[in-house]
């Protein structure tokens, strides 16, 4: 179905869609037993459920960050009266812009593509990416653990982490910490909503206003000592680091759902298989149903 989506997708690169009537008019074969299909349902309704316990579960990592973050480097810091070591300075001291162009005859197929519609709002989690098969135009490349920063409208709150490497449109800055002991700092000042705030009121542009990197470096922030930073992001890493194996089982949970129900309508896979009773099987381990997969 994914697959189909995106071969029927009209738009320019950034701003395609699916037309309604794609899928008014796709058709599909279904068993005949009405039985059969409520347990296709319901197998296929526990991996969804697996997932959304899964992005919840990074929610409650992200805050948690979050309220380590506030405790850390703003609710117990006086401006007015800062620690020896403490200074004021502005985010573009800690983290760097990088442009690191590829053009159209370099991209390989097999790269993953990160534009605006693939990043999620108000989450640092990026669970979704795109194909490179079809771009036309110039891209960024981004590292593992770079910060992805939505520049247009910046107002719809799109800053992540990048679980991987790839590409990504050049609506997207590609951002990494000068100092690798400042990236847990940098990743939540630039997820914040501060941050956000301030790039929507610097942005140019009435009807698709973009921020860029020069006004938004000069945001004013309290800069840690490089010893509290470390410590902050020992603290701050293994949530990451979580986020990112939670990401990786939910990308397997939704090629297991993809592949599942193929095979689950036309009875290549026998339900009975799959289902421990009436109202299905709880998929607390991936890699058991990877295996009938």
């Amino acid at each position: 179905m994914r697959r189909f989506a995106e071969l029927n997708m009209v738009g320019t690169s950034g701003r395609q869609r699916v037309p309604k009537d794609v899928f008014e008019n796709l058709e599909l074969e279904l068993p005949e037993d009405t039985t059969t299909q409520a347990r296709i349902a319901s197998i296929l309704s526990a991996v969804d459920d697996k997932m959304e316990l899964n992005r919840k579960m990074n929610d409650t990592l992200e805050q948690i960050a979050q309220t380590f973050f506030k405790k850390y480097f703003v609710n117990d810091i006086d401006e007015d009266n800062l620690p020896e070591g403490w200074k004021c300075g502005t985010i573009g001291e800690l983290a760097l812009n990088v442009r690191n162009n590829i053009n159209q005859n370099e991209m390989k197929r097999e790269m993953k593509y990160v534009g605006l519609e693939h990043v999620p709002r108000r989450s640092i989690a990026l669970y979704d990416f795109g194909s490179s098969e079809k771009l036309e135009s110039n891209k960024f490349k981004f590292k593992e653990d770079d910060i992805l920063f939505g520049k247009l409208r910046p107002y719809f709150h799109k800053v992540v982490f990048a679980p991987f490497e790839g590409i990504c449109s050049t609506d997207i800055l590609v951002i990494e910490p000068r100092e690798k002991s400042y990236f847990s700092f940098c990743l939540c000042h630039f997820s914040s909503e501060e941050i956000i705030e301030y790039a929507t009121q610097f942005s140019d542009g009435t009807r698709m206003p973009r921020i860029n990197w020069e006004s938004l470096s000069k945001y004013e922030i309290i800069i840690p000592p490089l010893k509290r930073a470390k410590e902050f992001n020992d603290l701050v890493s293994p949530l990451v680091k979580k986020i990112k194996e939670v990401i990786n089982e939910m990308r397997l949970l939704s090629q297991i759902r993809d592949s599942l129900l193929p095979k689950l309508m036309s009875g290549e896979i026998d339900v009975s298989q799959l289902l421990n009773h009436e109202q299905g099987v709880e998929m607390s381990d991936t890699t058991e149903a990877e295996l009938i997969i």
